[in-house]
């Protein structure tokens, strides 16, 4: 990846921008969460919507993915379960390595 290079100043702020969003903060996270109305309302753990039903997430991945993405989605759970999230990965029947428009073999 090239970065913006003109002066260090320019260096500073291109770092700002590219890790603006990436942040890892599950406290600033669950403060989110709790300002839109999801919460653990029950204490079990796990957030439910303001309507007061369970909020599951759900990722599908396909059965033939490299374990880089499989080690990927685990994290991505993990960190959900952080800040008080459920989401399951769930096998479709897609490949990993079909296109956009074009079936898999």
């Amino acid at each position: 990846m090239t970065e913006f290079n003109i002066n260090d100043t320019g260096q500073q702020l291109y770092r700002q921008w590219r890790d603006a969003y990436v942040a890892y903060d599950p406290e600033k996270a669950k403060l989110l969460l709790d300002e839109i109305g999801v919460k653990d309302t029950n204490g079990d753990g796990v957030r439910e919507l303001p309507n007061g039903k369970k909020l599951q997430l759900c990722v599908e991945y396909a059965a033939d993915m490299s374990e880089e993405h499989v080690s990927k989605d685990n994290q991505l759970v993990a960190d959900l379960k952080a800040v008080g999230l459920s989401m399951t990965r769930t096998p479709s029947r897609r490949r990993a390595t079909a296109t956009a428009g074009r079936p898999a073999p």
